[in-house]
């Protein structure tokens, strides 16, 4: 019996999200990898993450079942309706020993040799040093009430979440006494 496959998720950068595949790849654990996609894509698309870079590495694969990889298919097109790029990372050293339909399955996808090759490409470079001359500041008001900002705006719009009275539970009505 083969090992079941573990993923895992990395983020080398805010923008880059990386995808650990481990172990034997078959139709479970890919199942597995393609609900773990789609949620760092409903991430995405629910305003929650600003990734724009999804790697999944496969570098950690012990062996490939074809019909996995056919579920993979329905990676691409979701990660671009969510305006996030898909890479495959970890597969290009060893393409030339996997059967030739898990080599078609694979070259659906963007590649790149390594993860780190792909952050090299991916990762936004550094704007040139500048040089910033900072002036004095100028005397001006007074600074403002140090609080959570807008809190004054809130508890007026919702007054029910700051009751002073320990004795209110917040959404329920008192049991009758």
């Amino acid at each position: 019996m083969r090992a079941t496959v573990q993923l895992s998720v990395d983020v080398p950068d805010p923008a880059v999200r990386v995808l650990w595949v481990n172990g034997y790849l078959d139709v479970a654990g890919a199942a597995r990898l393609v609900r773990v996609v789609e949620s760092q894509l409903l991430l995405v698309t629910s305003g929650l993450r600003d990734t724009r870079f999804l790697l999944v590495d496969l570098s950690g694969v012990a062996g490939f079942d074809p019909a996995a990889l056919d579920l993979l298919r329905c990676l691409s097109p979701a990660s671009r309706a969510a305006g996030v790029e898909l890479y495959l990372t970890g597969c290009s050293s060893r393409l030339l020993v996997l059967p030739l339909r898990v080599r078609q399955a694979l070259a659906r996808f963007s590649a790149y040799p390594t993860v780190e090759s792909a952050l090299r490409d991916l990762r936004p470079v550094a704007p040139e040093a500048t040089t910033e001359v900072v002036l004095p500041a100028q005397p001006g008001p007074p600074a403002v009430e140090v609080g959570v900002p807008g809190l004054r705006e809130i508890s007026g719009l919702r007054p029910e979440l700051f009751r002073t009275d320990p004795g209110e539970h917040r959404g329920r009505t008192p049991a009758p006494g």
